[in-house]
This record gives structure tokens, C-alpha cells and sequence, in this order.
């Protein structure tokens, strides 16, 4: 999308982004960038420069980490049920971790399936790597259900913590 930075509504609030795709390397990308923005003025500022998989990894934690707080917050009265039976605080911690890693499990399944199903489309936009290449399916697998369990972590805690009086007079 092009936006003429000189018509912009906000002038004061306005900076000026570019994304750039490319088959290179970030390193190589980055050193030309900032080479290319010092040639046309060297008095332009670099700054924020970032590749988007890290904004990918946040994006996925913090969907993952809505999913079971929310999930966590409708079960309430039954944490509370349980917890008032004689459910230990630590089972209630368990199955909160469980029931993210099979929403993760199930997740990755459904995304591998899909990923293998388009390798052949998929396979023009990755540089240096096989659509199909099962090392890659793997750790990003792995890295998927470390973020799946880092995100559960605090709703599982919070879980664990329900008082049963409290959760019983939620209904």
C-alpha cells in the first residue's frame, strides 16, 4: 500500500514505515537499507528495525493465552465445584496445562495438515527451505507448544487459585 507521506492527515503524528520482502537474508537486507537511506540523506534516522516473526510469535502466545483465560473464566463455578469436592490445587493446574497443550495439539495438527496440503503453493514463498521439510515441522512444532504452555501458565495458576465459595456465588 502506498500512502503519499506528505498527505497524511496527521503530519506531526506521521512516521514513515516500509516493509520490504525479500529472498535474502534480514542481515544483508538491513546493512543495504540503511546504506541506500544514508545515500539519499544521511540525516534520516533508522530506527525499529525488525524481521515480522517475532510480531508472529507474539500474536500466537497472546491468542493462545485469550483462548484459555477465557475458557478458564467460564469454567469458574466448576474449578469451584471441584476444588470444594477435594480436587487438589495441583490437578486443577494439570488440567488447565492440558487442556492448552490439546488446544496447541490440536492446532498444529490441523495446521500441518493444511500446510502440507498447499507445500506446493507455499513452496514459492520460502527462501532457503522445503515446503515439506520435516525438521521445520518439527521445531516450529515444539517452539508451538512451548508458547501453548507458557500462555497457559497463568490462567492455570489463576485456575488452581479459585476459592469454592467465591466461584459458587459467581453463579
Amino acid at each position: 500500500m502506498f500512502e503519499p507521506y506528505t498527505q497524511n492527515v496527521w503530519p506531526s503524528l506521521a512516521l514513515m514505515q516500509v516493509v520490504i520482502r525479500t529472498k535474502a537474508s534480514s542481515a544483508t537486507v538491513i546493512g543495504a537499507a540503511r546504506q541506500a537511506i544514508h545515500e539519499i540523506d544521511p540525516g534520516l534516522p533508522l530506527a525499529n528495525v525488525s524481521t515480522l516473526g517475532l510480531l508472529a510469535v507474539f500474536l500466537a502466545a497472546v491468542g493462545v493465552y485469550g483462548v484459555i483465560s477465557y475458557s478458564v473464566a467460564r469454567r469458574t463455578s466448576e474449578i469451584g465445584i471441584r476444588v470444594a469436592l477435594g480436587a487438589q490445587r495441583r490437578n486443577i493446574f494439570g488440567m488447565i496445562i492440558r487442556h492448552g497443550l490439546r488446544l496447541a495439539g490440536l492446532g498444529i495438527f490441523i495446521g500441518v495438515i493444511a500446510a502440507l496440503g498447499m507445500a506446493r503453493i507455499l513452496g514459492g514463498f520460502l527462501y532457503e527451505v522445503s515446503a515439506a521439510d520435516p525438521l521445520t515441522y518439527v521445531s516450529v512444532s515444539a517452539f508451538l507448544i512451548a508458547i501453548a504452555l507458557g500462555a497457559s501458565y497463568f490462567p492455570a495458576r489463576r485456575a488452581a487459585a479459585v476459592n469454592p465459595l467465591e466461584a459458587l456465588r459467581i453463579e
